[in-house]
């Protein structure tokens, strides 16, 4: 991983430590609906056997083909020249659950980061989702990295959960960034993949409005 400093690695090494990552994404249809001149994507995750359903930001770049680099099924950044410069990203990521107890999983990647980060400090955020448990916290080291993190859990008929995360390298979120991840956090929505064989059968995974 060559977009974030030194510094970044530790807290990314132990997310990929607790979540097994599916990198084996596909985009199988695009503009399922038009949401504020956003496109709403459908992603088969094949590994887990669901498409993952997320809102495309109005404006920015939805990014499938460099996700897997960066351990995610889709990522989302205003331009090339933001996404190099350590401007927001978001990423999303679909993974295997363990148990239920996703708080669990949210505080233990904060005790690696603190502990690989001394000057680590967090804040707790919440952004409500109308169907899934969600989990948040925000994990900085001042004027150096900001990494804004939610867990969905989807309940226990699903054995898979949603990561999202919005990156951002020497500053916070904007109040405009901030609502771009919110956003996108409420649009994701999980279903799953009934016929595999059958590349024209896609579930109806239906975006909040």
């Amino acid at each position: 991983m060559q977009f974030f400093s030194e510094i970044t690695k530790p807290f990314v090494l132990c997310l990929l430590l607790l979540v097994s990552v599916c990198l084996n994404a596909q985009l199988s249809m695009k503009s399922v609906a038009t949401l504020d001149q956003g496109q709403y994507l459908e992603i088969k995750v094949p590994d887990y056997k669901v498409f993952l359903g997320v809102k495309e930001p109005s404006n920015w770049v939805g990014d499938m083909i460099k996700a897997p680099e960066y351990y995610s099924v889709a990522m989302f950044y205003q331009n090339e020249k933001s996404f190099k410069s350590g401007g927001a990203v978001i990423k999303v990521t679909v993974y295997k659950k363990t148990d239920e107890n996703t708080l669990a999983d949210l505080e233990y990647d904060w005790k690696r980061f603190k502990k690989e980060n001394s000057k680590g400090k967090q804040k707790d955020i919440f952004i409500p989702h109308s169907d899934y448990a969600s989990f948040g916290k925000m994990a900085y080291v001042n004027k150096n990295i900001y990494e804004y993190i939610t867990y969905l859990n989807p309940g226990r008929e699903f054995e898979t959960g949603v990561l999202v995360r919005m990156e951002i390298r020497n500053r916070e979120a904007t109040k405009a960034e901030w609502m771009i991840y919110e956003e996108t956090v409420r649009s994701i929505h999980l279903a799953p993949v009934l016929d595999y064989d059958e590349a024209r059968i896609y579930p109806d995974i239906q975006p909040e409005n």
